[in-house]
């Protein structure tokens, strides 16, 4: 049940508790307050998620105010649906260490613990509740006993300048119980415990105020049990804050008579065993994709620029990974962590002063903003709408115990340090629901449970020569494909080129933001374009001839023309040019430089090339080798750094290097008799280390490293999979992409270097649902794919998948825990059948969304449940139906485990 709850999850900073006019922060009048309520009734939220919470103080003139309006407004929102549970936070803060002298240096015995929490009374039913019997004249909390001695602080936490309670400390425990209880008297039922690593630091070792010995976790057990007790049963002496006999809500205890309790942590908090919190929670911690294509610099510092791609302005784009290596309460891996009911969440825990930077640890942080300020920092409302699809549906497919608790209302640190807030449900210009409230009500709903952002791209083209764009159909309602026998080559802005399998013409296509469709537009002289299309820099475009020399076009924005050039000439440049074109490049993988010099397979199949003498304005042409035989496969050139190029000959590494002394062989110290396709680089400067990536003759990806301090080679390794079949990409440090033999798309991962139960090696993730990858697999900067394969039974159609498209790990977790409010039970995340298209006329395509998934037997049922279709079921079929009526059909799995079934709409 509470799983259901976390699905519909939204986090509403303050809906309850904040002040319309605060002392201080960012006023919420009421207007905007029922504004938000409405439109949390209008996307059916479940899970109310930070309504209410202190951080130093609430902004109001004192805590009865907090409280009264907390269980006010929580009324408001059961109005709207009876069932919702509201949440309020408890965070590991009660104030700021200084000095009680200032002129000393603040020491452990020269400090004391400011804030408000020293004006707040300590009530008599709280004190009554830890001494029974004892005596009590009421007095204010006293925050300095709340808090860790500045000693052990220093010694074992420094976690800012932050005092932060300590759960063996009674007052600690005193403080912590009054805002719980006083909470759930507000129609609260469920409390987030903030960092609760920091809050039982000393607890989780045993330790207790001047001394050791206590089982781990005794002091959180013992306050939990008494919140816990609250929830069922109140406090019969319980007083509000104004002397109020009774709770703001006029019953004893919770509203339910249960409390659902969580934490910042990603390990257990178990006493005896026993887990103490009914979920966890965390940072989303994605990871920066590297989008930028333009830095300026300001001041000496780099910033970087986004990648336009499909959006109306440049992204700085960020991606969900898997498994790492563990870590106890922090880092990048979601799935990382212990296996119960997780929930993620945009966190806002302050940004970099020179975000967007690349330095920032990416890991950590995105771009340097924190996890919210992020997100409300993309100008593109389409953008956060599409991110949060992308998270939703990764979670689905990766980690189905995690929740995405999604971003409402929430404050953003930028990076001057000027707070803001953002809001979900700002209307957009037309007045209509903006972007990501309806984004947020179609995932609830079930609207893109079976979708893939898989699209073809369309075939409509102006004239040759023309300047305008013939705007073509959407991504999603063109029957007419674009086709080419060519590669496809990508500009830093999304623009794509190929060379026309119809007129024989080179084109190239932008998306437009503002119409939604593709503009295409021709490159006039390009009739005599092959293949090997290539961009040296934006609009500077090289391509093979069919007469096997090397043109180039070159894009003029003066006169918004193209020219058209030539690398031959009767004197000079080579007219042998075969295939393999690459480019002479230095700089790390992600930031390569061209140089004018190509190298390339010839006719007679040597390692040959061209390159471009400034002070004579010619291509020269020379040979590397006319020994060494290049193969006639894809990948099969790759040039290291200026000066060094490598190649695949006969199924094996050959590098060689430029000398005083001419070109010279540089052989391995052992021969490498496997190497099929597909050379790939990872290097990250100049003169650091290189690995070389490729396919294996036997389907696998194998690395081999050079050292460049001490030119030795290291042992080749393969990656463990067997089914690479090309289109090695390198994407990040240690993660690539390729194609799969059965005409899939996948990725490897170092998933730890420090190895791990779960998290040793390589990870290997696969796109869900692509199995028509032929070849001329491409990369935009955006995450985004581009590659040739079919489409509806056409051949040679150029395709891509959005950055969004899911990857799912091969080897899926093991089956999870859950954890309830009430008892915990056991559960399996049952498997989901993904049809696509649906509908469909041809064929239509079924998958699992378990990436190792079991084998059983399928049936196409038709609405009287007669077998239509039987086959045997290995994770995927693909079922031709144009010879199936139309009509809506049943396709129905059994497995060893489970039986799924999904609706199938054959349409003709």
């Amino acid at each position: 049940m509470l799983h259901n709850f976390l699905q519909r999850s939204i986090t509403m900073a303050g809906v309850c508790g904040d002040d319309p006019n605060p002392s201080g922060g960012i006023p919420y009048p009421d207007s905007e307050r029922n504004a938000d309520i409405a439109s949390l009734n209008s996307i059916q939220a479940k899970f109310i998620g930070r309504a209410a919470w202190w951080w130093g103080n609430t902004g109001d003139r004192g805590d009865q105010d907090h409280f009264q309006r907390t269980n006010d407004i929580a009324n408001k929102l059961l109005e709207g649906n009876a069932d919702r549970v509201i949440q309020a936070a408890i965070f590991e803060f009660i104030g700021n260490y200084v000095a009680r002298d200032p002129q000393s240096p603040i020491s452990q015995t020269n400090y004391e613990v400011t804030g408000s929490a020293n004006t707040i009374p300590l009530p008599a039913w709280v004190y009554k509740e830890f001494h029974p019997d004892a005596d009590y004249t009421v007095r204010p909390f006293d925050a300095k006993r709340i808090a860790y001695p500045y000693d052990y602080w220093q010694a074992h936490l420094k976690y800012h300048n932050y005092a932060i309670p300590d759960v063996t400390s009674e007052e600690a425990q005193m403080w912590l119980y009054y805002r719980a209880c006083n909470y759930m008297a507000s129609n609260i039922e469920a409390l987030h415990m903030g960092q609760w690593h920091l809050i039982a630091y000393r607890d989780a070792l045993g330790q207790r105020p001047g001394g050791t010995g206590e089982e781990a976790y005794r002091y959180s057990k013992m306050l939990i049990d008494r919140i816990r007790a609250f929830a069922r049963n109140g406090n019969p002496n319980f007083t509000q804050v104004n002397d109020t006999r009774g709770q703001p809500n006029d019953i004893q205890g919770a509203r339910r008579g249960y409390v659902i309790l969580d934490c910042h942590i990603k390990r257990p908090v178990q006493y005896q065993g026993v887990e103490l919190f009914d979920f966890h929670s965390m940072p989303i911690h994605a990871t920066k994709i590297h989008t930028q294509y333009k830095e300026t610099v300001i001041n000496g510092d780099r910033y970087p620029q986004g990648t336009p791609g499909f959006y109306e302005a440049p992204v700085y784009g960020t991606e969900l990974i898997g498994r790492s290596c563990p870590n106890d309460f922090d880092g990048p891996s979601l799935l990382d962590h212990d296996p119960r009911l997780f929930l993620v969440e945009l966190d806002n825990s302050g940004s970099d002063t020179l975000a967007p930077v690349q330095s920032w640890k990416p890991e950590m942080h995105m771009w340097g903003w924190d996890e919210i300020t992020w997100y409300a920092s993309q100008p593109s409302a389409t953008y956060r709408a599409d991110w949060l699809r992308h998270a939703y549906k990764w979670l689905q497919c990766n980690d189905p115990q995690v929740s995405l608790e999604m971003p409402g209302r929430r404050g953003t640190v930028a990076a001057n340090g000027v707070k803001g807030l953002y809001r979900f449900n700002v209307p957009s210009d037309d007045g209509s629901p903006s972007r990501e409230q309806t984004r947020i009500a179609e995932l609830w709903t079930g609207r893109y449970d079976t979708f893939i952002p898989a699209y073809t791209l369309p075939y409509s083209y102006p004239a040759t020569g023309s300047k305008e764009p013939i705007l073509a159909g959407s991504t999603s309602d063109s029957h007419s494909y674009a086709q080419t026998v060519s590669t496809l080559a990508l500009e830093h802005d999304g623009s794509i080129c190929w060379r026309d399998y119809k007129s024989g013409l080179i084109y190239y296509a932008k998306w437009e933001p503002g119409t939604g469709k593709w503009g295409t537009y021709s490159i006039p002289g390009t009739s005599n374009a092959a293949s090997d299309l290539m961009f040296f820099e934006d609009g500077l475009l090289f391509y093979r001839t069919s007469d096997n020399k090397i043109d180039y076009c070159q894009w003029i924005a003066s006169t918004n023309t193209w020219s058209h050039n030539t690398t031959f000439t009767s004197a000079n440049g080579a007219n042998n040019v075969a295939g393999n074109l690459v480019f002479e490049a230095t700089g790390p993988f992600d930031k390569r430089v061209n140089r004018k010099a190509i190298y390339y397979r010839s006719t007679q199949g040597h390692l040959e090339y061209v390159k471009y003498d400034p002070d004579a304005n010619v291509w020269y042409h020379d040979v590397v080798s006319s020994v060494v035989p290049v193969d006639a496969v894809e990948g099969a050139i790759l040039c290291p750094s200026a000066g060094t190029v490598a190649c695949i000959s006969q199924q094996t590494l050959r590098v060689f290097g430029w000398t005083n002394n001419g070109w010279q062989d540089k052989p391995l110290p052992w021969p490498l008799t496997n190497v099929r396709n597909g050379l790939a680089l990872e290097k990250y400067s100049d003169r650091s280390d290189v690995v070389f990536y490729y396919c294996t003759t036997g389907n696998d990806v194998a690395a081999i490293g050079y050292d460049y301090n001490t030119g030795v080679y290291k042992t080749a390794k393969n990656l463990g999979v067997s089914n690479a079949w090309g289109d090695i990409i390198l994407t990040d440090n240690s993660a690539l992409l390729y194609r799969t033999s059965n005409g899939g798309i996948a990725r490897a991962r170092w998933g730890c270097t420090q190895g791990g139960p779960d998290a040793d090696g390589w990870v290997i993730e696969e796109y869900s649902g692509i199995r028509n990858c032929h070849w001329g697999l491409t990369r935009q900067r955006d995450g985004s794919l581009f590659y040739v394969g079919t489409r509806g039974g056409v051949q040679n159609t150029i395709n891509y998948l959005t950055w969004e498209a899911n990857k799912c790990a091969v080897v899926q977790q093991r089956p999870a825990a859950q954890l309830l409010a009430t008892a915990p039970t056991k559960s399996r995340p049952e498997m989901r059948l993904v049809a696509y298209p649906n509908p469909g006329n041809e064929e239509i395509t079924v998958v699992s969304d378990r990436p190792t998934a079991e084998t059983g037997e399928g049936q196409l049922l038709d609405a009287l449940g007669r077998t239509v279709r039987a086959f045997p079921w290995r994770g995927t079929v693909s079922l031709d139906v144009r010879n199936v009526p139309a009509g809506v059909y049943v396709l129905r799995v059994r497995t060893a485990t489970t039986t799924q079934t999904t609706r199938l709409v054959v349409e003709h």
